[in-house]
């Protein structure tokens, strides 16, 4: 296959995926004139916790989504998260489009388990009305933070 610049891989990236799956090069031309090479194994694998991870990093699927869903190219994504290929990038959001409905099930599961874990720990680290008046008794607040009637600002 010949070198395709990143216009052309974008409205054909299901092809290009494809004949790197069955072993044929591909080779994209970034805007500084840098060359990728699409491979055909999966850019997303599973760490301990059950996130989807992206390429051979810590990145989860669910950051680059962020950065795609909010109109960043995938060459943007790749230069705020330097440890990313920009290949897996672009493969990680062809298989986004090619399996919305599963990944967008796993997204949601994902914000479930996340806003669970938020409210375990925000409940473990709650104080009461009376353990915050007695804080308060405790560690009075710097007298340059009254006026001068001594009312907070």
């Amino acid at each position: 296959m010949a070198l395709v610049t990143v216009e052309e891989a974008c409205k054909s990236l299901p092809d290009l995926l494809a004949a790197a799956e069955s072993g044929e090069r591909v080779e994209i031309e970034g805007p500084t004139g840098r060359v990728f090479r699409l491979t055909g194994r999966s850019p997303l694998r599973e760490g301990a916790d059950g996130v989807l991870l992206v390429g051979d990093t810590a990145i989860s699927l669910e950051e680059v989504l962020l950065c795609h869903k909010a109109g960043s190219p995938p060459e943007d994504i790749v230069a705020c998260y330097d440890a990313l290929r920009l290949a897996d990038v672009y493969a990680a959001i062809a298989y986004y489009l090619d399996h919305r409905e599963e990944v967008d099930a796993y997204l949601a599961r994902r914000e479930h388990v996340e806003a669970a874990e938020r409210r375990r720990v925000e409940e473990a680290h709650a104080l009461s009305n009376e353990e915050l008046l007695e804080l308060a008794r405790r560690h009075p607040a710097p007298q340059e933070w009254y006026d001068q009637e001594g009312k907070p600002f």
